[in-house]
């Protein structure tokens, strides 16, 4: 991660597992960065969604799967989440994670 001007580069999130790290997304309050995980293949399922401090700290799982959920897109309100995902088909469908119950629905 950088600056908006691209000064003071910093890693906040280290590979770990042979997994990847891809897809960013900010929190629109700028306190997360969201981003997708999983195996180096991007063909290979699990890919999972997770969250960093902006500033560095633990990881948080978002959104785990036995399968595929991409694409994190945080609510303005920082209610929740949209992703796509597939933990039932083969087809991704859109869903919500929502923060404050902490129940999902697609």
């Amino acid at each position: 991660m950088a600056n908006a001007d691209g000064q003071q580069a910093r890693q906040v999130v280290t590979a770990q597992r042979s997994r990847h790290a891809h897809w960013l997304r900010w929190s629109r309050d700028g306190r997360f960065v969201y981003f997708n995980s999983g195996a180096p293949n991007f063909n290979t399922e699990p890919t999972e969604i997770f969250r960093v401090p902006s500033g560095g700290g633990p990881v948080e799982a978002v959104v785990g799967t036995s399968r595929r959920a991409l694409y994190a897109f945080p609510d303005f309100e920082g209610r929740g989440l949209f992703y796509s995902a597939n933990p039932d088909t083969v087809d991704l469908g859109l869903w919500w994670r929502d923060f404050g119950r902490g129940a999902t629905s697609g």
